[in-house]
């Protein structure tokens, strides 16, 4: 299974034309955060609905007008309980292991 979290939205560069100014300013608004991934321990689980490719949604576009963009709805999976997560090897982490130990344990990945 792999599990990617949202990517953030781009941000906007708008400039405000306003009459009676003598300088334009700039006014465009941050792209909003992706979406995490959390993985959540259950005495319930259906393989059934098991997906192997699973990515949090990604942050909206910023707007002109300092409008920010909106955060990307996070994921939620759930997995049984005794579940071991690994995970991937990257410049930033060494592959480290995390074992989902008890009910509504839950596990920020990504």
């Amino acid at each position: 299974m792999s599990v990617k979290a949202g990517d953030g939205g781009g941000g906007c560069a708008s400039i405000s034309h306003k009459l009676g100014e003598k300088m334009n300013v700039p006014d465009g608004g941050n792209g909003g955060a992706g979406g995490d991934a959390y993985f959540v321990a259950t005495s319930r689980f259906d393989f059934s609905l098991a997906s192997r490719h699973l990515k949090a949604e990604n942050g909206k576009n910023g707007q002109g007008g300092r409008r920010h963009g909106r955060k990307g709805e996070s994921l939620r999976i759930e997995v049984p309980v005794g579940t071991i997560i690994k995970q991937a090897r990257t410049v930033d982490t060494n592959g480290t292991k995390k074992e989902l130990t008890r009910v509504m344990y839950l596990l920020l990945l990504a």
